[in-house]
C-alpha cells in the first residue's frame, strides 16, 4: 500500500495559490511512475476521492479498482462554496481555531469523546500544515468540476463507502449517486471519518479489494 502526502499536506510543499484536483492527480501519477506502478487500486477519502476521480479522468486505463471513502463525484454547491469562503477567512485569522472546529465537526459529539486521542492527533498534525497550503487546497476544491460521468463511464470495479451519519456526504445522496453511476455502495455506521471511526472495517475492505 502506498500513502501519498498531497501538496500542502504532511511534508509536501505547495504548488501555488490554488491546488487544483488535476494538478494533485498529476502529483499522484508522478509518484506512481517513480515506483513503476501502472495497474492500481485507487482509494481516497473526501478530498482524496476528488483527486482519485481526477486521476481516473486522466489515466483510467491504469486503474483496476476505485474506492471512494466519504466522497462524491459532484462539484460543490453554491452553499458549499460559500462555506469554504468563510472557512478561508477564518483560517487566515486563526488557523488553529479553524482546524480544531473543522475536524471536530466531522464526527458526532459521541464519536468525539470515543476517538478523542485519534482526533487530537489529527488536529495536531493538521495545525502544522502551512496556512497557504490549506487555503490553496480549499480553493482547488471550490473550483473542481463534476466527475459524475467519469465515474459512470468507468467499467471496472468501483465502490462508494458512505457513513450513515455523515453530514457532509448524506447517505441518501450517496445512494442516489451510486445508483446513477452503477457503483457499488457500502454503508458503514460512521460520520465523515469512516477510516478513523471504524478502522478495522475499512482496513479489512482495503485488503479484500487488494
Amino acid at each position: 500500500m502506498v500513502c501519498i502526502d498531497l501538496p500542502g499536506h504532511g511534508k509536501s510543499g505547495n504548488l501555488g495559490s490554488i491546488h487544483t484536483m488535476e494538478e494533485m492527480a498529476l502529483v499522484v501519477k508522478a509518484v506512481l511512475d517513480k515506483l513503476n506502478l501502472n495497474r492500481i487500486t485507487l482509494a481516497g477519502h473526501s478530498l482524496g476521492g476528488y483527486v482519485c476521480l481526477s486521476y481516473l479522468d486522466q489515466f483510467a486505463t491504469m486503474v483496476n479498482t476505485l474506492l471512494l471513502l466519504n466522497s462524491t463525484p459532484e462539484a460543490d454547491t453554491p452553499e458549499r462554496i460559500e462555506n469554504r469562503n468563510r472557512g478561508i477567512e477564518m483560517i487566515q485569522k486563526n488557523k488553529s481555531a479553524f482546524v480544531r472546529m473543522a475536524i471536530s465537526n466531522l464526527v458526532s459529539p459521541k464519536e468525539q469523546y470515543k476517538h478523542k486521542k485519534e482526533l487530537d492527533k489529527l488536529k495536531k498534525e493538521a495545525v502544522r500544515f502551512p496556512t497557504s497550503g490549506i487555503v490553496a487546497t480549499i480553493e482547488g476544491m471550490k473550483i473542481r468540476t463534476d466527475k459524475t460521468d467519469v465515474l459512470k463511464e468507468f467499467n471496472r470495479r468501483k465502490i462508494l463507502v458512505a457513513g450513515k451519519d455523515d453530514s457532509l456526504m448524506p447517505w441518501k445522496r450517496v445512494k442516489s449517486i451510486g445508483e446513477a453511476t452503477n457503483t457499488e455502495i457500502i454503508l458503514v455506521n460512521t460520520g465523515h471519518l469512516s477510516y478513523l471511526e471504524q478502522p478495522s472495517e475499512i482496513e479489512e475492505l482495503l485488503h479484500f479489494i487488494d
